[in-house]
């Protein structure tokens, strides 16, 4: 992004003042505040964080209402403690990571096939993160292996986390 927004703006110089990033050029300055992190680290559109799977998915689902599709989130075993309370009955929240997005949009078809809309008012895959979440319902626990209802995840998905979803006076 920033090595676009240089080219762009045929950027001679960066400077750093006041908490924001200039990029000086010929067509005027662009500016964008820097933000820290909690650690005091700067972060800004370029910065990038490293994520690990905690597991992937076995599914049948080839796309379309998932609300009775069945799948295995297989965990791997470095994360056993970590699931040892999850039970069947339990509502998780599945965050995992769109492998199969072909490319970054900011503006995508709703469902689809409809109007241009921003992509984080939508579902669509192609996002700057690929990242997905979903909602299933835990059927079955043996060992990593959660069978749940409601994965509308590919074959092989990557899991990064597991949450529950919150009850309405957690919320």
């Amino acid at each position: 992004m920033l090595r676009g927004l240089l080219a762009l703006y045929d950027v001679g110089m960066i400077v750093i003042k006041r908490g924001q990033c200039v990029a000086q050029s010929q067509f005027g300055d662009a500016t964008w505040p820097i933000v820290r992190t909690a650690k005091g680290e700067s972060m800004d559109a370029n910065t990038i964080f490293t994520i690990k799977p905690i597991g992937w998915v076995e599914s049948s689902y080839e796309g379309g209402p998932a609300a009775d599709v069945e799948a295995t989130i297989e965990l791997f075993p470095a994360y056993a403690e970590g699931a040892a309370d999850i039970k069947a009955g339990d509502r998780l929240m599945v965050l995992f990571y769109f492998d199969r997005a072909s490319e970054e949009l900011l503006t995508v078809p709703l469902m689809g096939n409809g109007p241009l809309v921003g992509v984080f008012s939508s579902h669509a895959p192609m996002r700057p993160n690929s990242i997905g979440v979903t909602e299933v319902q835990v059927e079955a626990v043996d060992g990593l292996r959660l069978l749940v209802r409601g994965a509308d995840m590919f074959d092989g998905t990557p899991v990064l986390d597991l949450k529950p979803v919150p009850t309405r006076t957690e919320r």
